[in-house]
């Protein structure tokens, strides 16, 4: 009689067992979190998941992009199932969503049975102190979660074009810790839409789950924000994390996160806050040079720049005052039928409109050509490009060559402007302006104390001429030629040769020697001595010139 053959099922084996030596292993798990990962320059996608035992170990699973469309209606999350077969790597991302060392890389050899047939419990947040964070226990390379009261709103961008939307804000937590939050996209309009629509009154609970700890720099405190694949934001939703949370505030602090809310719904409706414009000050101000405009043009490198400027006049180019953007890139896309197309040749089948206007500037007599773009020109104008040139097609205006009034808002304006040179172009793109006064006062205040150098007077709704003062003027008056014309430093009309706002693709330039623009001697012995050697050098050692020239 022969011997019955017993077939052998592999046994279940434990996440926490899980290591590169094998490939066929036999798990039963539950999908605990799975988002899509969307590749920033191409349409490919994969999938990352985060599965779990019943024992409530945790590991990370990627399916690379040949296998995403075929695996992404056999996962969802919250579902069981036994998984089988599939490689496994040391899990070396630069950000990882659990502390498992190795992770799953799904392949065609893989496959999943017995859907929702095991009992594994769903596991729960895993929130990481306030405290354990900003002293370095937490690992910043995990994503973690975190709950927290809202206590003190930040800077805010949330008005469209070149900048990503953002809100900062203060977390509270239970032992009265603070920390710092920064929600990106999205996210961020997921905060401003529910602070701007609550009618109900009472504390704000934020709970991000797979947040990121931002470590600190020399610009930034230690703080936590969203990640662009993977975190969940949760603002009082009605889940017993929040509700206990909730109901641990004491009386006093249910009292002040009430007051809070109804000033950061306040704030976030009007975009005009002192907390904000205080913030957004210094931000502005924020790791730039702060020189008046003759300095700046004669500087011998491109450089981040602070300054103050009136704008005189538009100068007209043949590309009008507004580009349709692409939406796969920050170029401008090309077409008068649907779909457009830019140089990369996506197609895009919705005319974005954003504004690219060439300024012509001056101080102290000193003219230079500065382009605005989209989101200065949208806070100075008051409209989007789109309701001018929507009025305009109302009006029968269809030519962009034809310059809407409009335009003419922020012309005899005094601003304090952040600039610089994008090269190969040649010309000064601002990338912020403020028309506030006291910001205005202080770029002045930390203007070199050189000898001729003189201030402009801050312009008003009244007034808006220049102080026409002091030895600098004279200093302008003997570049001037016998047909008595302003002396006007050379810069290309940016417009004809860039498609695209800098502040979406941070140019990074190649070095700019003294020689490549004609200065005049006096303007340059005005500037601070500089060593001529690295980038890096030479801005250090203008900087250090400055600070010493202010505090002799």
């Amino acid at each position: 009689m022969k011997n019955k053959m017993i077939v052998l099922q592999r046994p279940f084996e434990k996440i926490r067992d899980i290591d590169n030596s094998k490939s066929l292993w036999r798990v039963a798990v539950r999908v605990k979190d799975l988002w899509i990962v969307r590749h920033a320059k191409s349409t490919k996608h994969h999938t990352e998941m985060v599965l779990c035992d019943d024992l409530g170990d945790e590991i990370q699973m990627t399916v690379p992009t040949d296998l995403h469309e075929k695996c992404k209606t056999q996962f969802h999350v919250n579902m069981t199932c036994t998984i089988q077969n599939f490689d496994v790597e040391k899990n070396n991302l630069s950000v990882k969503a659990c502390e498992h060392k190795f992770k799953l890389i799904w392949t065609g050899g893989s496959f999943i049975e017995d859907v929702n047939e095991h009992k594994i419990p769903k596991p729960g947040f895993k929130f990481k102190d306030f405290a354990d964070i900003k002293n370095g226990i937490v690992r910043s390379d995990l994503l973690i979660d975190v709950i927290g009261a809202f206590h003190e709103l930040g800077y805010t961008q949330l008005l469209p074009g070149g900048r990503k939307l953002q809100v900062n804000f203060k977390l509270k937590d239970l032992a009265g810790n603070i920390l710092n939050c920064t929600l990106w996209e999205d996210f961020a309009t997921q905060f401003a839409k529910y602070n701007n629509e609550r009618t109900d009154w009472g504390p704000t609970i934020v709970l991000i789950h797979n947040a990121r700890i931002k470590e600190a720099t020399d610009q930034f405190e230690l703080g936590i924000s969203n990640v662009w694949n993977g975190t969940q934001l949760f603002i009082n939703d009605d889940i017993p994390e929040i509700i206990a949370f909730k109901e641990s505030l004491s009386a006093e602090e249910s009292c002040g996160n009430q007051s809070q809310q109804l000033s950061c719904q306040s704030q976030m409706l009007t975009q005009s806050s002192p907390m904000t414009q205080q913030s957004s000050g210094d931000k502005f101000l924020n790791n730039a040079l702060i020189l008046p405009l003759p300095q700046i043009l004669a500087l011998p490198e491109p450089a981040s720049c602070v300054t103050v400027v009136t704008t005189n006049k538009i100068l007209p180019t043949k590309f009008g005052w507004y580009y349709k953007l692409c939406g796969q890139c920050p170029r401008s896309a090309k077409g008068d039928t649907l779909p457009l197309k830019c140089e990369k040749d996506h197609e895009t089948y919705v005319i974005n409109l954003r504004y690219k206007i060439d300024v012509e500037a001056e101080y102290e007599g000193v003219k230079t050509t500065l382009v605005f773009w989209d989101r200065e020109c949208n806070e100075l104008i008051g409209h989007t490009a789109a309701e001018l040139h929507t009025m305009m097609v109302e009006g029968g205006i269809t030519n962009p060559l034809v310059y809407p009034v409009q335009l003419d808002n922020f012309m005899k304006k005094t601003l304090a402007c952040k600039i610089k040179l994008q090269l190969p172009w040649g010309n000064y793109s601002v990338q912020g302006a403020k028309a506030d006064q006291t910001i205005i006062q202080k770029v002045l205040d930390h203007f070199p104390k050189n000898e001729g150098t003189s201030k402009l007077a801050i312009a008003s709704s009244e007034n808006i001429e220049l102080e026409e003062v002091s030895a600098s003027d004279q200093m302008i008056e003997d570049q001037k030629s016998d047909k008595d014309e302003d002396f006007v430093f050379p810069t290309v009309n940016l417009s004809d040769s860039s498609e695209y706002d800098p502040d979406h693709i941070p140019l990074t330039p190649a070095k700019r020697t003294a020689t490549n623009q004609s200065v005049p001697q006096d303007l340059a012995d005005a500037l601070p001595p500089t060593k001529s050697s690295s980038s890096k050098t030479t801005l250090k050692q203008l900087k250090k010139n400055i600070k010493r020239e202010k505090n002799p």
